[in-house]
Order: C-alpha cells, then structure tokens, then sequence
C-alpha cells in the first residue's frame, strides 16, 4: 500500500518550502498569515539597497521597524535585505527570539545549514511556544540532511515543549512510516487524534502491518540518505534493509545488513533479521553464525527472538521453538510471523489444539492486511466500496481482539452507509465494552485505544529466557556449504541461438504495469512426432486487450532435429494460441498413445488433441472445458486411479488488470494481496472424449487460494497422487489424496 502523509515528502522539498518566509510559513512562526504580509510600513515598500542604508543611518529605525521591513523584503524574495534587517536586529538583541528563528530560515534557504542549526540553538526552550518552533525547524533540517536520530530528538523536544504543534508530530510520523516502527507510528497516530479526527488514510496507516505501510521505492532515498549520514542509526538501516527486501532485492537486504553489523558487531536487531534472510535461504550456517554473535545479556527483541525461534524448529529443538517464539508473541501479539511460526512449532510438538488457535490468529492477521491493502487501492472509489471493505476490516479487529480499533472502522462504514445493519449490530456490541457511552471522540475510547496500543509495547519479561548457546551448538541441516561458481558436477550453458531457438516473451507492454505483465510464460517439454526426441512448446503473451484474430503474438512448438538444434513447426503442427498464455501441460488425454496438449490462459484455456500425424486439432468446447479465468497452472494426473488423466487448473486472481499507483502519483504493479482470489478447478476425465468439473465434491474449493505453482506426487507413500498447490501471498495448499473415497 502507499500514500502520502500531507506536507511531508521524503526529498526534503516539502520540508523547506514549510520553512519559508511567505504565507506557508507564517502558521509555524506565530505570525499572522494571508497572502501577504500585513505588517509592512509603506514608507519602506521599494527601496534599494543603497536606500536601505541610508534609511537605515539617517532614521535609526528601531527594532519593531527592522522586524517589519526584513519580513516584508523575505516576502518578496528580496532575501540580502531581509538578511540586513535580521542581523541588524541580533546585533542590537541577540537573543531576539523571532529573528533568530528568522535569519535561521534564511541561512537554511541559502544553503548554510551550520548557520541556521547555531541560530536556532540560541533559541531557548521557554517560552515554549518559540522554543517548540525552533526545535522543530532544526529537526526539519536535520532530517532533510538525513540524522535521523538527532532529527528525531529535536522533534520530540518540540512536542514536549508544544503537543498540539502538528507539523512536527507529522515529520515524526513520516520518519517513523520510513523505518516502519510500528508501535511508534500507532503512537503518533493517537497523540494526533486528542486534537483531531483521523482521515482514512491515517486509519489505514494506524491499522496497517509495518511492511505494507508505504511505497518501499519511494521511501529508499531517505532511508540510504539516513544510513549514508549516521552509518551506526540502527533503525533507519532496518528500515532501509526491509524495504529492499520488499521489493524482492533480498541479496541487497542482506548486504545492509552485514554492512551494520561491521559498525554495531552485536546488535540484536540486525543480527535478528540478518539471519531470518538467512533462514529463508537455507543458509544455516550463516544463520548460526549471525545468531552466536547477537548480544543475547537480557535482550528483549522481536527479531532475534523469532530468528531464534524460526532457527530452532528448523533444527526440530521443538522445545526451544516454543519457547522462543511464545516469547516473541509476547513482545509483538498481532505480529503475523511469530503466531505463524508459533503455531506450527506446537502442530510438531503434538499440542495441535494450541497450535491451531495460534495458526487461525496467523490466518486473521493476513486476512486483515489483505482487507487493509484492497481498501488502500479502493478509497477513491465509491463510497459503498470503502464502506464494505471497512466493515470487513472492523469485523477482522474485533475477531483478533482489539475492540476499539474495529470500533472506529464501523464509524468510517456508518458514515458513508448510516443504516447498515451488519455495522449497526457491531457498534452495539463493541460499545458495550466501554465503560460508560461513549463516542469516537471520548476520553473513554481514546484510553481504551492506548490500553491497545501497548499490547505492542515489551514488557518485563516474567521469566528469562534460556540463553541459546547449546542450541547454536548443535549441527545445522545438512551441513550446508557455499558453492564455488564453476565447481558443480553438472553445468549448464546458454546455447538457444546454436540451436536456433528464437523466442521472447511478450508481457503486453501497455505501460500500465498490470501485474499480468510482471509474469512469464511456462515451457512444456513433449515429444509430439513419437521420434524419441523431447520438443519444446513455448507460451506466449499477447497485446492487451487480448483479440484472438491477432496472430502477431502466438505461442511457438519448436521441433527437435536430433542434432542439437530446433526448427518452428507451430503453424504445420496446427497449433499456435494467440491468446494470453501463462502455462501448459503434455500428457496424453484420450489415451491413443499420442502426447496432447492443453494451454492455461488469461481467459479461456484451449486443449489440443494430438492427431499422431504431427498435427493438433482444437478440442475445447468438445472435452467441456470453459470458463474465464487467470489461469497460471496446469497438472495432469490419474487422481481417481481409473486409467484416465485428470486435470488440475491453479487459478490466480481476479481483475488483473487493475492499477495501483505509489505515493507521488507514479502508475505501479499492484501487490497480489490488493486482489481476491480465484478458485482452482478440478476435472475428472470420463474417458469418453469429456471432462467434468469434481472441484466441490473432490474438496478441493479452499478459499484465499492465489495459486502459480502446482506439484504432483504420492507424498505419504500410499499409492495415491497427492497435489501441493503454491499460491501467491496466502498459505500453500497441501490436498492428501484420500484414493476410494473420491476426495
């Protein structure tokens, strides 16, 4: 998801221009605002600079006068009088608090941040009205020059010293949006609702899970400005770490990391996630490693507690699992990994019952962010639209026990829909939690919600943690080793044009970035003419819409000559679907000992029946094959043992060709979470030239399934083929065949 924050942009523009001279900067100084500046005496309106001097010595103007000309000339950019004007006043007075402040902007705005930050630091703190102003354009500058932690100590002076000064609660917020600590983003959120109501975007931003809260692209040049200027600021390295592995770059990621641990050898959060990155590639070594080094001497931290955790089920130290990762749900209650985690490493410790609760908690959490992310998509559009999508994110919160949150997404449902009854019933129900009637905007919720918010926030641990050192010793699987490049038995090499294999995907390119586009095609290997040699089909995209009578882009059959190279045999074979191919299947259907072929299209798939002469026919319609969907799999196999290829098709999402766009505007790919899914079909094949669809009686209609990637095999070795279905951003399916029972 991503949105913008108003008036704060992570380039620093929007900083300076804050910190302006003109009407967008009066607010913050205290000083009247309009389109001009009012104040101005007329006598002093055009003067030169040479004037300037000469009013200046002939009329000794006093400091007031010098206060107002140096306001009106800053207002028509004539900054070297207004800089005149401002020093004339601190020679005089030097702790003149407003041409402190003043001059400072000015020395910003001319490229000397020194100047400025030794100005405003003559500011003091009482009364705290300037001193909150003076706290806030140094943690503006600060953070535009990217010192995180010292912008953000001099932003939460200015709120100590002036709560209500919003501004600077929304820069902090911004810094804290980038390094994606939740708990402090909550935190702003909810000191901002005392003075005001929330937008939806704020609500999004306050429910919303840290990695899903902002445009990763965007957020990376402030984040990499920050770790360039304090190579030791932990946290804007975590973000910047997250946000690279957001965008798939987890190599990057990894090198973030590592790079901190060279400045902060120990620190328990990098060392944490380092080796969750770890974990994910198998690398346990690596983990091991990254693990021994954290400082464990009463550490209570999320990450390398669930590092801990995740390391020790991988080891099967199921005991150590738990505890570690009870821990860690402890911490962090409504983090998603961690109850996830959790509940399979009690499912292995035979406690299936307490894993269950702690795995249906994983599965409301991803429901929620999956709700949350489709509302960030949706909020322009109808109102009917974000009222059904906040009525699910209210009903999401109230499952996972955080009453007053769902409260607040009901009011967003009864604004738009006053007479919904789904919203009314959970009103009633949720307030009768509260301790007397209340409305959004009572002391009573406003406590409530802050009671929420420190279920986040770690405790004293009530009892320690053993320290994992005997578990770092044990022996981690497989004693995996980095492979040299070069040094595997069996090689490969690129030689498609000695073989004459010319072929390139074509995604459609409208520039929309549908997320169809960000996909490839499969390859199904077939020997078609019975000659003994494998042949290759490649699948094909198409323009966008796709018209079946355009032939520009079809998919190819490349025959193998059986001398190492390939000729293009699609139009002679009677094949070539010109529409939107993602996948493909061989086997031989109508059982005439002939390979066949069936394609998995965006749209309607097509089945081609091999003639056994070298050429294919269209059997679609005639085998029953419809419906149109996202189709990205396809598996062939004998599910009912009855001698006949069945069919499995993994359907992906609806609406593909959706559009998302990033905070400043900029069209991008939409995350698979901003779609529902499609169902997976199961036919069964007769035998008599047809299929049928068994999906329901077969049990295979699991909801929220986005499937790709489909696998085949008799996985508990009783001679029934078993299906594991990969989907996209939800949990994997893994259907046992139950063999004479039909499902």
């Amino acid at each position: 998801m991503a949105f913008a924050l108003p008036g704060i942009q992570a380039d620093g523009q929007t900083l300076r221009s804050k910190c302006r001279l003109s009407a967008e900067g009066t607010t913050l100084m205290g000083l009247k605002a309009g389109g001009r500046w009012l104040l101005v005496l007329s006598m002093i309106g055009g003067l030169s600079a040479g004037g300037w001097a000469i009013w200046f010595y002939k009329f000794r103007p006093t400091i007031e006068q010098l206060m107002r000309r140096g306001i009106h000339a800053a207002d028509r950019a004539d900054e070297a009088t207004a800089i005149r004007c401002f020093d004339a006043v601190l020679a005089r007075q030097p702790d003149h608090v407003q041409a402190l402040l003043l001059r400072g902007q000015l020395a910003r705005e001319a490229g000397d941040p020194a100047l400025a930050r030794r100005l405003w630091e003559q500011v003091p703190d009482l009364p705290e009205t300037e001193g909150a102003k003076a706290r806030f354009l140094e943690g503006a500058m600060l953070l535009d020059q990217g010192q995180a932690r010292a912008a953000e100590k001099a932003l939460q002076r200015a709120l100590e010293l002036s709560p209500g000064q919003l501004p600077a609660r929304e820069m902090l917020l911004r810094l804290y949006v980038a390094q994606q600590r939740t708990t402090d983003i909550r935190r702003q959120l909810l000191a901002l609702r005392e003075y005001r109501k929330w937008t939806l975007e704020e609500m999004l931003l306050f429910s919303m899970a840290p990695g899903e809260i902002e445009d990763a692209a965007k957020l990376q040049p402030l984040l990499e400005k920050m770790v360039t200027a304090d190579p030791t600021d932990i946290p804007s390295r975590l973000g910047l770490a997250k946000a690279r592995a957001s965008q798939g770059y987890d190599d990057d990621a990894i090198a973030v990391l590592r790079a901190g641990l060279l400045e902060t050898p120990r620190d328990p959060s990098l060392c944490g996630l380092l080796a969750m990155h770890l974990l994910q590639q198998t690398d346990h070594a690596g983990a091991q490693a990254v693990l021994a080094q954290a400082d464990w001497q009463g550490a209570a931290d999320l990450l390398l507690t669930r590092s801990l955790g995740t390391y020790a089920a991988d080891l099967r130290a199921y005991d150590r699992a738990v505890e570690y990762l009870e821990y860690a749900t402890a911490l962090a209650p409504f983090d998603l990994a961690s109850n996830y985690q959790l509940g399979l490493a009690l499912e292995a410790q035979g406690r299936a019952a307490e894993g269950a609760r702690f795995l249906e908690r994983a599965k409301q959490l991803d429901l929620l962010a999956n709700q949350l992310d489709v509302l960030a998509i949706k909020r322009t559009q109808a109102q009917a639209e974000v009222g059904r999508y906040a009525l699910l994110i209210a009903q999401s919160l109230a499952a996972l026990g955080r009453p007053v949150e769902s409260l607040l997404w009901v009011e967003v449902v009864l604004e738009r829909e006053p007479r919904n009854r789904q919203a009314l019933e959970l009103q009633r129900s949720l307030q009768a939690k509260l301790p007397g009637p209340a409305t959004s905007q009572s002391q009573a919720v406003l406590t409530a919600l802050a009671a929420e918010v420190a279920l986040e926030v770690p405790a004293a641990p009530q009892r320690a943690l053993r320290s994992p050192a005997d578990l770092l010793q044990l022996p981690v699987p497989g004693g995996q080793k980095p492979v040299v490049a070069g040094s595997a038995r069996i090689q490969f090499r690129d030689c498609h044009e000695s073989a004459a294999i010319d072929f390139q995907y074509f995604a459609g390119e409208t520039g929309n970035k549908y997320l169809l586009e960000s996909m490839g095609g499969g390859v199904a290997v077939l020997d078609y003419d019975g000659d003994g040699w494998p042949d290759l089909y490649f699948t094909q995209g198409s323009r966008i819409p796709v018209n079946p009578a355009d032939d520009t882009y079809r998919d190819r059959l490349f025959r193998n000559l059986g001398n190492g190279t390939f000729a293009d045999v699609t139009r002679s074979a009677g094949l070539g679907d010109t529409g939107y191919s993602q996948g493909c299947v061989a086997g031989d259907i109508d059982h005439d000992g002939d390979t066949d072929l069936i394609v998995a299209n965006w749209g309607e798939n097509v089945l081609y029946l091999n003639n056994g002469d070298g050429t294919f026919v269209d059997a679609t319609r005639a085998w029953g094959l419809s419906g149109s969907r996202w189709h990205a799999s396809l598996a062939l196999a004998d599910f009912d043992r009855d001698g006949n290829l069945d069919l499995y098709v993994a359907a992906y999402l609806l609406e593909p060709l959706r559009t998302c766009r990033t905070v400043d505007g900029r069209v991008a790919a939409c995350a698979p979470r901003n779609y529902e899914a499609e169902p997976d079909v199961l036919y069964r094949n007769r035998g008599d030239g047809t299929f049928e669809d068994v999906s329901a009686p077969a049990g295979i209609l699991a909801p929220d399934g986005k499937g790709l990637g489909l696998l085949v095999s008799d996985l508990n070795g009783d001679g029934w083929p078993d299906l594991y279905v990969s989907n996209d951003g939800t949990p994997n399916f893994l259907f046992r065949n139950l063999g004479a029972q039909g499902t």
